[in-house]
């Protein structure tokens, strides 16, 4: 499945730190005190773009609102202050086990990687810091595009690899349909795909992770 050579590529969010519960009610807190009203359709399975950028620019084109960038810079910055003041009192935001670990290895053997988040990036930054890793050269976010595929893309620029072979690891159905679309292999974390995706490593410390990731050169 991994062979040397390869790009990894991480998503954030429940894939390397365990934050989805806080991180989605933060970002529904924002929405509503910025719009003033929580009357809008918070399924984020029904929208296109499934990032922080794109799920907000789709709602708020669906309430008719046409002059959508202040009301995202708004919520953008509330949402950031929320997590910051969410984090800085003590909120749980650990590392999936074997996450920090890996990326450790990844560097000390420079195997080239980066994250790919739906999220904005200083809250991307922040999560990671809480959780004990390293800031890594190459994030791409919300920040620099809507779609979740042109933030990979944009990754894998970053990275100077965008003609390699690139392996994507997430843990929604959104991240498998967007590796799908750019040709790219998958990685299942965690526990939301099971049953949809092979492979599938319950957290890094999965034997077939350890397995895998010694054909890379790395030992966990």
């Amino acid at each position: 499945m991994l062979n040397p050579g390869d790009v990894l590529l991480f998503d954030l969010d429940g894939t390397l730190v365990r934050s989805v519960e806080f991180d989605h009610g933060l970002y529904l807190e924002a929405i509503t005190e910025v719009l003033g009203h929580s009357d809008y359709d918070a399924d984020w399975s029904t929208y296109t773009h499934v990032t922080d950028t794109g799920l907000l620019t789709e709602l708020l084109e669906r309430l008719g609102i046409k002059d959508t960038s202040p009301i995202i810079s708004a919520v953008r910055a509330l949402f950031c202050a929320k997590v910051e003041a969410y984090l800085s009192s003590g909120g749980c935001c650990d590392a999936m086990p074997g996450a920090r670990e890996t990326l450790s290895a990844l560097t000390a053997a420079g195997i080239p990687f980066g994250i790919a988040t739906g999220g904005w990036g200083p809250t991307a930054r922040m999560k990671l810091q809480s959780a004990g890793f390293e800031i890594p050269t190459a994030i791409s976010s919300s920040d620099d595009a809507i779609s979740r595929v042109d933030i990979m893309r944009h990754c894998l620029q970053q990275l100077g690899a965008i003609d390699s072979q690139a392996v994507y690891f997430g843990d929604a159905h959104w991240d498998i349909r967007a590796t799908s679309e750019l040709g790219w292999r998958f990685v299942g974390v965690g526990t939301r795909l099971a049953d949809r995706c092979t492979p599938i490593v319950v957290d890094f410390r999965d034997p077939w992770w350890v397995k895998a990731s010694s054909r890379l050169g790395i030992h966990l």
